[in-house]
């Protein structure tokens, strides 16, 4: 345990979990709770941060009860990081929601009572998935976030948004079942469930059990992170929720399963992660990502573009799975796409909302132009479009950078094609969208300015701020690259 105050990992997982239940009590003050509450959960997360990387990982033991009977949290640099990037995005989407609910069509006022908790829920969840140390701890907080998640999916504006919650309702709960059955098989075989004893107990013996609590654990985290051919549940349900909703799905929500799929096989499953296993979640990956970017650059709207983008995306950062084995920056660099991708998409589903909110429909070919009030709102989505792109100086650029060193190291050259392939579909897509509004302008096309489809000053600084740090973080994360590869793979134990 560190010299830092350790009780302060309970801070991100605490002030959230006890601001939704207030504001299920008392919802009045929801914007002065919501705003308090985030703004100091950023604060703890920033100090986790800095205390992870000067003095090391933090380890917690909740009532004082050590492994295997105690819960623990265990907090590295890559959690800190994570947890970081949740409380910045947190912050940003609670303030682009906090419009009035009588300023913006089609948000009740009983829908704004239910966002906040359910949101707030949500970051709960996250905190602890990034700080758990042990499966089932890591299964609770999967079943907070999705059930978190399908509620906020059902309280979109269109109709058909409760289908699309339903659907993923059932994926959902599918997946938990499978990860729950890998756990069980996995406790029934070595009594613990703690990471750190689990991976010291796992040997690389052909296990019948091993393999297929293995295999039930992989497949639920497949269905979560969205690959293919699980992905059916996501273009519904995020081009269908609300703006900030969407956000928050593809930003934080995908990614969790990512995240545990390559801290998973990285730590404890890694004696199984050798070819053929490397080699076809690789090609997973690979699939998800050409099947994603392809279906993106068929798409006739734009949530639906920005949300098969997710799945390429997706796709992208699990190729770093036959990559990390040799390379230890292969890891680093899917963590920093995985920050890259929820601060840029982010960017683009809240310019979307702005944009679709201002000209009535999301139809690419009838979009508004770079004029007038729209202007910032497309220069954002142009500053997150180069931050997924992979264009320097982005985090972006900097992750697929880390990527290439390590496909080049170890002279994986199909890797290396991939990754730059993922770059040019990206672009190829997301100019799709950007192209009509490139187009010369006219007084006709400029939307109006006044009225209850006004941006808000907020609106704009949010969804400029986040594909900023999306478009300049890459420079500023360089130095902290040494510190994060010194970390090491796998979950902290």
């Amino acid at each position: 345990m560190t010299s830092c105050l350790p009780h302060l990992i309970a801070a991100p997982i605490l002030l959230p979990l006890h601001a939704a239940l207030l504001l299920f009590l008392w919802p009045q003050p929801w914007r002065l709770i919501s705003l308090l509450v985030a703004g100091l959960t950023l604060v703890a997360t920033a100090l986790l941060l800095d205390c992870t990387l000067t003095q090391g990982g933090i380890d917690y033991a909740l009532g004082a009860w050590q492994r295997p009977l105690g819960v623990h949290w265990r907090l590295d640099a890559i959690g800190a990081l994570l947890l970081l990037t949740t409380s910045v995005l947190m912050l940003a989407v609670l303030v682009a929601m906090m419009r009035a609910p009588a300023s913006v069509p089609g948000v009740s006022t009983q829908d704004q009572s239910y966002l906040m908790p359910l949101c707030l829920f949500l970051w709960t969840g996250l905190s602890v998935l990034f700080t758990a140390a042990d499966l089932f701890q890591l299964y609770v907080a999967l079943e907070l976030v999705t059930l978190s998640a399908v509620a906020l999916v059902a309280l979109g504006r269109d109709s058909r948004a409760l289908d699309a919650a339903t659907r993923y309702l059932f994926a959902a709960v599918f997946g938990s079942l499978l990860y729950l059955l890998g756990l069980a098989l996995l406790y029934g075989q070595y009594a613990v469930l703690d990471v750190g004893l689990l991976g010291e107990r796992m040997q690389a013996e052909a296990l019948l059990t091993d393999a297929l609590a293995i295999t039930a654990i992989t497949l639920g985290l497949l269905l979560k992170a969205a690959l293919v051919p699980l992905h059916f549940w996501l273009p519904a349900a995020h081009s269908r929720a609300k703006p900030g909703v969407s956000a928050l799905l593809s930003g934080l929500v995908v990614a969790s399963g990512s995240y545990l799929l390559l801290r998973l096989w990285l730590g404890p499953f890694q004696p199984w992660l050798q070819p053929p296993v490397s080699t076809l979640l690789g090609a997973i990956g690979a699939a998800t990502m050409l099947w994603g970017a392809l279906q993106a650059l068929q798409q006739r709207r734009l949530k639906r573009v920005i949300a098969y983008s997710t799945v390429s995306q997706s796709g992208l950062i699990l190729l770093a799975l036959p990559l990390a084995l040799g390379e230890g920056s292969a890891f680093v660099g899917a963590i920093l796409l995985m920050v890259n991708h929820a601060l840029a998409k982010a960017a683009l589903f809240l310019s979307a909302g702005l944009l679709v909110r201002q000209a009535g429909h999301d139809h690419l070919s009838r979009l508004g132009q770079a004029c007038g009030p729209l202007a910032p709102v497309w220069l954002a989505f142009a500053l997150a479009a180069l931050a997924l792109i992979g264009a320097p100086p982005s985090l972006g650029f900097a992750g697929k950078w880390a990527l290439l060193q390590a496909a080049v190291a170890q002279h994986a050259w199909g890797w290396l094609g991939l990754i730059v392939l993922s770059s040019l579909l990206t672009l190829a897509y997301l100019y799709r969208v950007a192209a009509p509004a490139l187009g010369p302008s006219s007084s006709q096309t400029c939307p109006i300015t006044d009225g209850p489809t006004a941006i808000a000053w907020s609106e704009y600084a949010i969804v400029l701020l986040l594909a900023g740090l999306a478009f300049t973080l890459g420079l500023l994360i360089l130095p902290l690259v040494p510190a994060l590869e010194a970390v090491g793979a796998g979950l902290p134990t």
